[in-house]
């Protein structure tokens, strides 16, 4: 699933166009680092959860607050690729860009199949995760056949990104099925849009200079708690605990700025 549309584009493309799309997919799996690490720190602390009262809640708190950072860092990589690879590149790999959201949506998928993997871990039942992972990585040969030689390297990035779609829904719903989890799906759709919005955005966002592109997309960037504020993402306690937290942080600058 990561590697097989490397051999579709060299067959049906060109070495150029593998390359670009190496280069592109390469920025944006530096979201897979952080998935790997969560992969390997979780299941203890999954199994420990597990044995709590209200484990269903914590498991469901845990996977909305990992979709809205994981989400946060795919869409950094997502809306400064473009100014990243004019600064950094000459305008032959500029194209690399266009493939980079789609692998970073695909890498958040496969968070989130790590994450949701808590009925089949917790009751014995990983069994059922190898037919699931090899029907998924026959979509993702198939979709590469089908994708690949008449859109070339966006192809294989659709093709990638359905793939890990797939293997995360149809995870997801197994899991569900030994171990119910009320996952906040309002609030993951939420985070969705706001995502949407702000990429969609991004690519409106075009200036001559390519420091002040940068600098616009950063303020862009910003907006994310924004627009979950707006959309009414978050609770109450959660609100409350952030006025505490920078209430407090304020309150040491304060006395800092007193002292020095």
């Amino acid at each position: 699933m990561n590697y097989a549309d490397r051999y579709f584009l060299q067959h049906y493309s060109t070495t150029a166009e593998v390359g670009l799309y190496s280069f592109g997919y390469n920025i944006a799996m530096v979201l897979n680092l952080i998935v790997t690490a969560v992969q390997m720190a979780w299941p203890a602390q999954m199994f420990a959860i597990a044995k709590k009262a209200g484990a269903e809640q914590h498991f469901s708190k845990i996977l909305t607050y990992y979709v809205t950072i994981l989400g946060f860092i795919g869409l950094a990589f997502s809306v400064l690729a473009p100014e990243a690879l004019v600064i950094m590149t000459t305008p032959h790999f500029h194209r690399a860009c266009t493939v980079v959201p789609l692998v970073a949506l695909s890498y958040i998928f496969a968070g989130t199949m790590y994450m949701t993997n808590t009925g089949l871990e917790t009751q014995n039942k990983v069994k059922y995760m190898a037919p699931i992972i090899v029907v998924s990585a026959a979509l993702n040969l198939g979709l590469n056949y089908l994708l690949i030689p008449p859109y070339g390297m966006m192809g294989a990035a659709f093709a990638t990104l359905t793939s890990y779609l797939f293997l995360a829904v149809v995870n997801t719903a197994v899991n569900l099925h030994f171990w119910y989890i009320p996952y906040e799906y309002n609030r993951i759709a939420k985070i969705a849009l706001a995502w949407g919005l702000i990429y969609g955005t991004s690519l409106l966002t075009r200036m001559p200079n390519v420091w002040l592109s940068g600098l616009l997309k950063l303020l862009l960037l910003g907006t994310y708690p924004l627009l979950l504020y707006v959309f009414r993402f978050y609770k109450d306690r959660e609100l409350t605990r952030a006025q505490q937290v920078f209430q407090s942080g304020w309150s040491r600058v304060c006395a800092w700025r007193a002292g020095a």
